[in-house]
């Protein structure tokens, strides 16, 4: 048995439709304060449903979660996504980082299917944050003349944020990546 907490701030951010879908895959969760929010009282035991539902117009970090659990389940997982997927470039990077370490994945429309298997260590390097450019972007397009460099970024990545590199053509921000490094400048 676990207690999970956080501070107050964590305690205000609803969790209600992660918890439903593990309570439907007969997780023992309890709330210990207010209905829906941390903190939690889970007793742990073997997952031997392999069916949920999640809606998909809510945030893309409890799909994430079941996701990355589903392996680990005794009978896999079947996840049926209801409405349209918001920030399903969140999924999809969760599901590229699975399958990097070595998960297999069949999506389906709005099923998505993972068996029981094991995750298999393997070396990775972590993108930078494609929304912390932002603010560097924004600066850039302030000023008369600039250049900054933003080491680690993805030319091909999978950040929905990765879009800036174009919107700020606007602004007139112009974007070179060479070596997985941004390089922002202002054009004339």
């Amino acid at each position: 048995e676990k207690i999970l907490t956080g501070s107050e701030r964590m305690k205000q951010r609803p969790i209600a439709p992660l918890v439903d879908a593990l309570k439907n895959l007969r997780a023992e969760i309890e709330y210990l304060e207010q209905t829906g929010f941390p903190p939690l009282r889970i007793k742990g035991k073997k997952l031997e449903k392999n069916e949920v539902e999640i809606d998909g117009t809510i945030s893309s970090q409890f799909l994430s979660a079941l996701l990355m659990i589903a392996p680990k389940l005794e009978n896999g997982l079947r996840i049926s996504i209801k409405g349209e997927l918001v920030s399903k470039p969140y999924a999809l990077m969760t599901i590229a980082l699975m399958k990097h370490f070595g998960v297999k994945v069949l999506w389906n429309q709005n099923v998505i299917e993972i068996p029981k298997q094991n995750y298999v260590a393997n070396t990775y390097n972590v993108e930078p944050d494609w929304s912390a450019a932002a603010f560097w972007y924004s600066l850039v397009s302030l000023t008369k003349d600039a250049e900054i460099v933003l080491p680690g970024l993805q030319k091909n990545s999978l950040q929905g944020d990765s879009v800036l590199t174009e919107l700020m053509k606007n602004f007139g921000v112009e974007t070179n990546i060479i070596n997985n490094e941004v390089v922002l400048k202002k054009s004339q």
